[in-house]
């Protein structure tokens, strides 16, 4: 067996279940946000939280990502370009989504989607796809409550 074979058929199963165990743990859980959301691990998270009844926000960088996930039965996706901020910000006050799994680990748009969720939420930090500097203060989102478990940058 290859290493994109045991991925799919081991470790991106067992992540998405992971992912849904954590999600139930938490109290105060509103909905998952997901980066990366096209990809199989994504699309495997997608399915399951429909099975489950878990609220997801799909984080994609492409409109034919967007379209995928929707085919898919995806109700919240985003497109990370243009104007979608604002988009996003809504979305966070609209549902409460407050639980974010993200594997970017750097750049501009994790930078905009852990500065701007709302108190008491949680981000699970379990990648490095954008090898670019972001910004986040540490002492702010702390004071607003938001629990970072940064597995990549401490």
């Amino acid at each position: 067996m290859d290493l994109s074979s045991a991925a799919s058929g081991v470790v991106n199963p067992l992540t998405s279940m992971g992912m849904t165990y954590i999600f139930n743990e938490i109290k105060e859980k509103k909905g998952i946000i997901h980066t990366a959301a096209a990809s199989a691990l994504g699309r495997m998270l997608n399915k399951r939280c429909q099975t489950l009844n878990i609220p997801l926000l799909n984080i994609v960088r492409k409109d034919e990502q967007a379209e995928l996930l929707k085919k898919e039965g995806a109700k919240f996706v985003i497109v990370t370009k243009g104007d979608w901020e604002e988009e996003y910000k809504k979305i966070i006050k609209e549902i409460g989504f407050n639980i974010l799994f993200e594997c970017l680990g750097g750049g501009d748009v994790r930078e905009i989607l852990v500065n701007n969720l709302n108190q008491n939420s949680y981000v699970y930090c379990y990648g490095k796809l954008d090898p670019n500097p972001s910004v986040l203060n540490k002492v702010e989102l702390e004071a607003k409550g938001v629990h970072l478990m940064d597995y990549y940058n401490g």
